[in-house]
């Protein structure tokens, strides 16, 4: 069973939007990635451009009747289902009343065309149409006014016009930056170019995977979906490119989670803000744009009003019970990734997984034998030279049984030697093993905690990546349970999570009175819970030099990447998973 076998392809005759006409001839990858995945994301100058529009965005005037009127041409625009609707919400004008007129947002379709188009603004004079194209810029030097990405979405403008029975002679481009506005001439052939551009993007977005990156492109630089298309990251491990990757990914994201464990905390939304009340007093105060997420802890009330606040500026609200156990998430609706979504289902289906699930295993064990190399010394270098031997023998396995068993028996090996890496071991913190459900003593109740908080930083990286977090190809999926979360954690529970513990130990940050014993459980105080959490932003701030991309990049970070490296494994870019090893 193939995806191909089960995807349905567009419909031939979908109307092509003229801004994804425009992303196509800037860079058929990116046309894909906003028309087929649905992908967006803001930066900069998508920001300025929707302010520069917000005048011409908005429904004003009404359109004359053309000179000659016809059956398709009434005063109304056809929808993207063939039906009528008007173009406005003023009444038609007078068809005698030639007298001069502004229309803007004004929406147009065409079947014939194959192409749909929301003109920012239409003048009408002297019996003429002149669509006029709103462009924070300034005007191109040495040529025409406009690169062809731009010729491309006016000429679609002018033609929808035209056969509406408009005559219109040319088109005009405003720019922000200069205040002035350019003609922008079309060509004879302007008809059968934009059906050729319609035909080229009917035939990618029928594709399981996006066209390929372009290489060492100075376009990429500045596109805003850099960092979900990775071309240069994509380009070098599908060897068509030798070269470094640029930094064109941000070292970290600017935004950082919000932690709410206060017990009967109310969480609301206002004025663009999230604001914390407890007892009815405001307690804290931030800002939406500068949460990447929120993590609730225990009995915290979300308001309706900031659940959607968070679903409109695509921040993910995740929930944990009182001792951290990571209990689900909420993300904004969307048809996003649906391809990709769907070839990750017959993957966890397929044992063409095994090689993915062996990457992952090794991964795990390489970093385990790394932080008992770095931190036990002379004496644990038996233990790390058996984990490196573990690590081939998963990446030379893809039965599942067996790469459990190998897995099992390097977390042995790992967590035997695991004590010595605790500086100040004695009773407070013995450490005999692995255990949980419940942990039994404070070293496992802080590896439950910080492993908790590593699966929600990589589900956050599933969502993001347009993977769903509960399909695994390593962890087989369970209700209730992340198990691709799970399947992306492995390679950094030593990097992260146990780091974090180590740390927290032997830096005397969390002591006996921050854990609470009962029945033979031991968890953490609410006290203990904020200092994990402290020292866990400080581990996932970070940064480290990626292996196979040659920049430096912070631990959360990097969760993400290998998140979208898996997802362009999953939808066929790339042929094998690689997981991130540090020495």
């Amino acid at each position: 069973m193939t995806l191909e076998s089960r995807r349905q392809p567009p419909a031939d005759d979908a109307l092509v939007p003229a801004r994804i006409l425009n992303e196509h001839v800037y860079c058929p990858r990116l046309a894909w990635l906003e028309w087929e995945a649905r992908a967006f994301v803001d930066n900069l100058e998508t920001v300025e451009g929707r302010d520069l529009h917000r005048r011409v965005d908005q429904e004003r005037g009404g359109t004359p009747e053309p000179p000659s009127v016809d059956d398709s041409a009434d005063g109304f625009s056809q929808g993207s289902d063939g039906s009528a609707t008007e173009s406005d919400h003023a009444p038609s004008p007078d068809p005698g009343d030639d007298r001069p007129r502004t229309v803007t947002a004004l929406s147009i379709s065409s079947p014939r065309l194959g192409v749909t188009a929301k003109l920012d603004r239409v003048d009408f004079r002297d019996g003429q149409a002149i669509p006029v194209e709103t462009k924070r810029g300034k005007p191109r030097r040495g040529g025409p006014v406009v690169w062809d990405p731009e010729r491309a979405q006016l000429t679609v403008q002018v033609l929808l016009l035209r056969e509406q029975g408009h005559a219109v002679p040319h088109a005009e481009v405003f720019f922000a930056e200069t205040r002035s506005r350019h003609e922008v001439p079309i060509s004879d052939d302007a008809e059968a170019w934009i059906a050729g551009l319609v035909a080229e993007v009917r035939a990618n977005a029928a594709e399981t995977t996006p066209p390929p990156p372009l290489v060492d492109s100075p376009k990429c630089p500045r596109c805003s979906l850099v960092s979900v298309c990775l071309p240069d990251e994509v380009n070098l491990l599908r060897d068509r490119t030798t070269e470094k990757p640029r930094r064109l990914v941000a070292r970290d994201d600017p935004r950082s989670p919000l932690y709410v464990m206060t017990p009967g905390a109310f969480v609301r939304q206002k004025g663009g803000r999230l604001e914390l009340e407890h007892q009815g007093e405001k307690v804290a105060s931030r800002r939406l744009l500068d949460i990447a997420h929120l993590a609730v802890f225990g009995n915290v009330t979300v308001s309706s009003g900031a659940v959607r606040a968070c679903m409109e500026q695509d921040t993910p609200i995740l929930w944990f019970s009182s001792g951290g156990w990571f209990s689900g998430y909420a993300v904004p609706h969307g048809g996003s990734w649906v391809a990709r979504r769907m070839a990750q289902t017959v993957l966890a289906l397929d044992l063409a997984r095994g090689p993915v699930a062996a990457a992952m295993i090794a991964g795990k064990l390489r970093n385990q034998r790394t932080l008992l190399r770095r931190l036990g010394g002379e004496a644990q270098r038996e233990a790390a030279s058996q984990l490196t031997e573990l690590a081939r023998a998963c990446e030379a396995e893809s039965d599942p049984v067996v790469l459990l068993g190998l897995e099992g028996t390097g977390a042995r090996i790992y967590f035997d030697g695991f004590p010595s890496l605790l500086k100040r071991h004695g009773d407070e913190f013995r450490f005999e093993g692995r255990n949980r459900r419940p942990p039994t003593d404070p070293v496992n109740a802080m590896l439950s905690f910080a492993y908790a908080l590593l699966v929600r930083d990589t589900t956050v990286g599933c969502l993001a990546a347009g993977l769903d977090p509960q399909v695994g190809l390593l962890h087989r999926p369970r209700h209730g349970r992340p198990s691709l979360a799970l399947d992306l954690a492995e390679e950094f529970r030593p990097l992260v999570g146990d780091s974090t513990v180590v740390t927290a130990i032997n830096n005397g940050e969390v002591r006996p009175r921050d854990f609470v014993r009962r029945g033979g459980a031991v968890a953490l105080t609410d006290s203990g819970r904020k200092r994990v959490i402290a020292a866990y932003e400080r581990r996932v701030a970070v940064t480290l030099e990626h292996p196979l991309y040659g920049y430096r990049v912070s631990y959360r970070r990097a969760m993400e990447l290998q998140a979208r490296h898996l997802a362009a494994v999953v939808d066929g870019q790339l042929e094998s998973y690689r997981p991130l090893t540090t020495r």
